[in-house]
């Protein structure tokens, strides 16, 4: 076994605590809005920036980088 794969199986991936800011915001969009926001996250025609921004303007503060997180499935809700 490689080193760095003795390592890796000793540590646990960061998950857990607090949900991630966007798996909140679709949760409680209403059903229209919830899946606006879910084609936005899938299409590559829109920038973590122009999401953050979007939702920012309905109230919602979400970070570009909650946004990225979230479509590498690497946030808390995945």
């Amino acid at each position: 076994m490689s080193g760095l794969r003795s390592a890796l199986d000793e540590v646990q991936p960061t998950r857990g605590g607090v949900q991630c800011s966007v798996c909140h915001v679709l949760g409680a969009l209403d059903a229209d809005d919830s899946a606006a926001l879910q084609e936005a996250l899938d299409s590559h025609l829109f920038r973590g920036t122009n999401i953050s921004e979007a939702l920012g303007k309905i109230g919602w503060k979400v970070s570009a980088g909650s946004v990225q997180r979230h479509r590498r499935n690497q946030c808390t809700g995945h």
